[in-house]
C-alpha cells in the first residue's frame, strides 16, 4: 500500500507541474500576441515623429 500511495502522490505531482506549465505557455503567448499588436502601434507612431522632425528642418535658417 505504501508503494501505491507513494506513486500516485509522484503523478499528482507530476500532473500538477505539467497543468501549471500549460496555463504559463498560454500567459505567455496571450503576451506575445499582445506585444506584437503594441509594437505595430509603436512603428507608427515613430514614422509620425520622423515626420514631425523632417518638417521641423524645413523651418531652420543659417546665416
Amino acid at each position: 500500500m505504501s508503494t501505491l500511495k507513494t506513486v500516485g502522490m509522484a503523478a499528482a505531482v507530476l500532473a500538477t507541474g505539467f497543468l501549471g506549465y500549460g496555463i504559463y505557455k498560454a500567459m505567455q503567448d496571450e503576451d506575445a500576441q499582445a506585444s506584437s499588436s503594441d509594437d505595430v502601434t509603436d512603428w507608427d507612431e515613430m514614422e509620425d515623429d520622423e515626420e514631425a522632425v523632417d518638417d521641423s528642418w524645413d523651418d531652420v535658417v543659417y546665416g
